[in-house]
């Protein structure tokens, strides 16, 4: 299988982080992990990524402003944001300021899966 598009995961939940990189790398893509905004910041410096998936809620930097941040260097780049907190003003923000899509967790795999298939195809 030949290797798709590089991902960066971002969410201070390691758990999450390495289900989804184990997904994702078994799909064929590229994973890199972050456990927040700021780690996020400095990889997307060190590396090109055609997607970002991001927790809304972390520690330092919420997800609504890392991506503003990853947006002024890389302006190209979709961002799905992930969120255990639904109904929260960060979702509307964050689909405000250009996210491609908020997911809930627990995560709807087969939904996003088939967004991210589209996104990095």
């Amino acid at each position: 299988m030949s290797v798709k598009k590089s991902i960066l995961i971002v969410d201070d939940d390691e758990g999450i982080c390495e289900t989804l990189s184990d997904i994702l790398e078994t799909l064929g893509y590229r994973t890199v992990i972050a456990a927040d905004g700021e780690e996020a910041l400095a990889c997307i410096q060190k590396e090109d990524f055609a997607l970002v998936l991001m927790d809304l809620r972390m520690p330092k930097m919420n997800g609504v402003q890392a991506y503003r941040e990853i947006r002024k260097r890389r302006p190209t780049v979709e961002t799905i944001m992930m969120t255990a907190y639904a109904t929260s003003e960060l979702v509307q923000e964050a689909l405000r300021a250009g996210a491609r899509a908020v997911f809930p967790k627990p995560l709807a795999m087969d939904r996003l899966l088939n967004l991210i298939a589209t996104v990095c195809p």
